[in-house]
């Protein structure tokens, strides 16, 4: 039995690109628009129970009180979401929408009602998983109703409920 050898050998290359990636602005300006929401959901809470919110935002501790004083359920009603900029402060690249102009989730009656017509409830979905993750007390869950149902206002009814 013989065993023979080949000197040939096979070349090979590798070729590749380098693209320069966009950074994306989506999850950082959609954070800060939840917090932003947050923080005036808070104080339309407190101020619609006779509470006055702190300037400096630090609201939990009277979020709390109000909570075991509701009884579990809590309400601000007919609060004005018209012409609020989610983004008015906002210190990063501003995400655009199909058309080129800010994106309506940017807006709060849009992260109210999901977006415009035939979309789905993703921007209010968001808002509640972000909500969830530890804004609020367990298995509680942020509602919010038209102020007056048929018409589209901007105004809404905000409740604090326990998730059923």
């Amino acid at each position: 039995m013989a065993f023979t050898s080949s000197n040939t050998s096979t070349g090979f290359k590798v070729s590749g690109r380098v693209e320069k990636i966009a950074p994306n602005p989506w999850p950082a300006a959609i954070d800060y628009a939840h917090e932003i929401a947050w923080n005036g959901c808070v104080n339309l809470f407190l101020i619609a129970n006779g509470l006055e919110p702190d300037a400096d935002g630090n609201n939990a501790e009277k979020m709390q009180q109000l909570w075991e004083l509701s009884k579990g359920k809590m309400e601000a009603r007919n609060c004005d979401f018209n012409d609020i900029n989610l983004l008015e402060d906002y210190e990063g690249e501003i995400p655009t929408g199909s058309t080129g102009k800010p994106a309506a989730r940017f807006n709060m009656i849009g992260l109210m009602t999901g977006g415009k017509k035939g979309e789905s409830g993703a921007y209010r979905k968001e808002f509640v998983d972000y909500l969830q993750r530890s804004r609020i007390p367990e298995r509680t869950v942020l509602l919010c109703f038209p102020a007056r149902r048929g018409e589209k206002d901007g105004k809404f009814n905000l409740v604090l409920t326990y998730e059923k």
